[in-house]
C-alpha cells in the first residue's frame, strides 16, 4: 500500500479535528438535547469512517468523501456560509484530482 499524498495527510488531519472536538462534547449535549447528541455523535462517526478511507487510499473513501464535501458545500449554501461554501469546494476539487490514486487501489 503507498502512503498518501502529503496534502491528503494535512486534509485527514484538519478534517479529524472538527469530529473528535464535536464528539468530546456531546456529553454536554445530551443532557439539554439528547436527540441532538445522537444525531452529531452518527455523523462525527460517519466523518472519521470518510477520512479513514481517504487516509488510506481506498475507493470508497474517496467517494464517500466526494459525497460528503457536496453536502457540506450544499449545507453551506443554505446558511449562507460563504467561507464554509469556498473551503468545501476547494476540497472537491482537490479531492477530485486526486481520483487517480484512489483507482489504482482496486484491492477495496
Amino acid at each position: 500500500m503507498e502512503s498518501p499524498p502529503l496534502g491528503i495527510k494535512i486534509l485527514c488531519i484538519i478534517a479529524s479535528i472538527f469530529p473528535i472536538i464535536s464528539l468530546l462534547l456531546v456529553p454536554f449535549v445530551v443532557i439539554d438535547a439528547p436527540i441532538l447528541a445522537v444525531g452529531e455523535t452518527i455523523i462525527s462517526i460517519t466523518q472519521l469512517i470518510v477520512i479513514y478511507g481517504i487516509w488510506h487510499m481506498v475507493s470508497w473513501g474517496w467517494f464517500w468523501g466526494m459525497i460528503t464535501l457536496g453536502f457540506n458545500a450544499l449545507t453551506s449554501i443554505v446558511v449562507g456560509n460563504v467561507i464554509g461554501l469556498t473551503v468545501s469546494l476547494l476540497l472537491l476539487v482537490y479531492l477530485l484530482s486526486l481520483r487517480p490514486y484512489y483507482r489504482s487501489n482496486s484491492y477495496d
